[in-house]
């Protein structure tokens, strides 16, 4: 009987600790936004005279990821990387990412500005 009142316990606790489906939506849209963050951030890597030496903040910036619409975003934040003659330089830059299917990122429309 003991058993039974622990299963049943455990069963309540884990449906009170369930997220909603509004939370759980949330969530997704937080992982996607990242998700485009970490695309952007590689491809705009590749653009770049100096790839290795590029220097992206650890996490996206307030304000650097703009949902434009489901599955599609518009990344602005900066990138520190070496130039031509090895300084240091930092860059703003923007790309519009899509997320046509789960396991593809498209990234486009690339500005790249030196400060």
């Amino acid at each position: 009987m003991g058993c039974l009142i622990l299963i049943a316990a455990a069963v309540l606790l884990f449906q009170c600790n369930k997220p909603s489906p509004a939370q759980e939506q949330a969530n997704k849209s937080k992982d996607d936004a990242l998700g485009a963050w970490i695309a952007a951030t590689d491809y705009i890597q590749t653009k770049l005279l100096s790839p290795g030496s590029a220097k992206f903040p650890m996490l996206p910036p307030d304000g650097a990821v703009e949902t434009l619409s489901d599955n599609r975003w518009r990344i602005h934040s900066y990138v520190d990387s070496q130039n031509t003659f090895g300084a240091l330089l930092r860059s703003n830059w923007s790309v519009e990412v899509t997320h046509p299917d789960p396991d593809h990122w498209v990234c486009s429309n690339p500005i790249i500005t030196p400060n």
